[in-house]
């Protein structure tokens, strides 16, 4: 038996583009139940852009049961960034690990994709910092960035 807090799995059904990215046509992330059809996102976006760790969205149950993402119902406040490094994959690489401990240093956490792509969970207010941190980076050649969602007190 379940309760009512225990995590679920919501899906954001995706589109690739031209380049077949992203290289999968959904994506599930873990969520809690957050209200009559609600859900909180426990888990860092790595490919659905839009939206971010935290943020609750309105789901609605397909023909198998599975709960898709309709929409978001209320923002967090954080933000979502992804980075790619250019040379190596992500573990080991000796450069990239100075830029992430900056990231960890002012509140950011990370979820990591194959090795080869590093979904930064930016909190609210520390967005100028972590894009600082982000740019930075590319100046280095270390990696490159794109925003997946970034909160705004108008969002």
């Amino acid at each position: 038996m379940s309760r009512v807090d225990d995590p679920v799995r919501v899906q954001f059904p995706l589109t690739s583009d031209e380049d077949g990215w992203p290289p999968v046509s959904a994506e599930w992330l873990a969520a809690t139940k957050a209200g009559d059809d609600a859900y909180a996102i426990d888990s860092i976006p790595i490919f659905a852009t839009g939206i971010a760790l935290g943020d609750v969205v309105d789901v609605e149950p397909d023909d198998q049961g599975q709960l898709i993402v309709g929409h978001i119902a209320r923002r967090s406040g954080n933000s979502t960034y992804r980075v790619a490094p250019l040379a190596e994959a992500i573990e080991p690489n000796p450069a990239l690990a100075p830029f992430v401990r900056r990231l960890a240093d002012i509140g950011c956490s990370t979820a990591g994709y194959e090795n080869m792509m590093l979904a930064v969970n930016v909190p609210q207010g520390k967005v100028p910092a972590a894009y600082a941190i982000f740019e930075e980076g590319v100046a280095a050649g270390v990696w490159d960035f794109e925003e997946g969602f970034c909160f705004s007190v108008e969002a």
